[in-house]
């Protein structure tokens, strides 16, 4: 019997008609239908441009984005697949930092999936430091990519302090943390930059702004959830 990820509870797959008659191995499901009901995947009705978040009513761009855009002159345009809800939150703490590498196949496939949606020629996923590499073994960005990808970021600090370990105004002030290892595998390139989790930006815009001074064509983002 197939156990949820995420719960632990028994999972009764009922393969439907056109599941049966398609050749090749039948999919596994990784979460039973409480916690998949639990999900709420990012509404695409009136985004903000920048994050990607739904806005109010009578909003063109919400706060966080307005600062970026007088910072930088530009917005990111960012993508979420999922909300950063409870049940997202739990995932979060037991993939990325209780380190549970096997929950890396709860949205991979639904993930990658969504990540062809957007125009690019090269994935580029947020690096981690050498220091989480050392204390949880894998990089959970690229633990959730099937689709092929160029690491053209590296971070700067190894003992950096993680951003989820800061408040959101240290967030917003932290300096650039990444330098390009590649530059020339995305000059001219349409590049789609890919991280976990979408909170202020911050990480993103760092990103963002290395892969424009490295001339690519359009940078973006596109996250598991915001």
């Amino acid at each position: 019997m197939l156990k949820c990820l995420l719960c632990g509870a028994t999972i009764e797959s009922r393969p439907t008609l056109k599941q049966l008659l398609l050749p090749g191995k039948l999919p596994e499901p990784h979460i039973c239908p409480q916690c998949r009901s639990h999900l709420l995947l990012r509404s695409n009705a009136h985004p903000c441009p920048g994050c990607g978040r739904m806005l109010a009513p009578k909003e063109s761009i919400c706060w966080e984005c307005r600062q970026w855009q007088r910072q930088y002159g530009w917005l990111l345009n960012n993508h979420s697949l999922y909300v950063y809800n409870g049940l997202m939150r739990e995932f979060m703490k037991k993939f990325k930092f209780q380190g549970d590498y096997g929950l890396r196949f709860v949205f991979q496939e639904t993930f990658n999936l969504f990540l062809q949606e957007f125009a690019n020629d090269v994935l580029v996923p947020i690096p981690i430091s050498p220091h989480t590499w050392k204390t949880r073994g894998f990089n959970q960005t690229t633990a959730l990519l099937t689709l092929p990808y160029t690491e053209a970021l590296k971070t700067i600090a190894d003992n950096k302090q993680t951003q989820s370990a800061k408040t959101r105004e240290e967030r917003l002030k932290t300096p650039q943390i990444f330098e390009l290892t590649n530059p020339q595998k995305i000059a001219h390139q349409r590049v789609l930059l890919v991280d976990d989790v979408y909170t202020t930006g911050r990480t993103l815009y760092h990103a963002a702004v290395l892969c424009r001074q490295a001339g690519c064509q359009t940078v973006s983002s596109a996250t598991l959830a915001s």
